[in-house]
């Protein structure tokens, strides 16, 4: 879908590590690193592809990343990949977190991951 066939056309990817059988064995120090190593890939997208948005996004690892990890080491964590994935971003059209504000607090919450200090507090909430 390249131009002049086609344009004003984004590729749109959803960038999860929680959902598939490699993500919930991995470590979270290897949770780290595969999200390090996801910059290469959406700079690849972006000279090989298309423009590339990330449609969605959160701060969800699976819990065995998080197992054996104190509650400041768990933190440590998030906000490390939330870290990663902001400057991941960044040679990026844009990015969208999964959801503003829920019901209940969790990962996939930017109101309650801003508030836990996961997330960079120049994000106003």
């Amino acid at each position: 879908m390249q131009e002049p066939a086609f344009t004003n056309v984004i590729l749109d990817t959803h960038l999860y590590q929680c959902f598939n059988e490699k993500d919930k064995v991995r470590t979270a120090q290897e949770q780290l690193e595969f999200s390090i190593n996801r910059k290469e890939a959406l700079d690849e997208m972006q000279r090989e592809e298309l423009p590339t948005i990330v449609g969605e996004w959160s701060l969800s690892l699976p819990e065995k990343a998080m197992h054996g990890l104190s509650p400041l080491q768990i933190a440590s964590v998030k906000r490390a990949y939330a870290d990663t994935q902001l400057l991941n971003y960044e040679g990026t059209r844009g990015w969208f977190f999964w959801s503003y504000k829920l019901q209940h607090a969790s990962e996939w919450n930017f109101r309650y991951c801003v508030e836990r200090g996961w997330l960079p507090g120049n994000f106003e909430v």
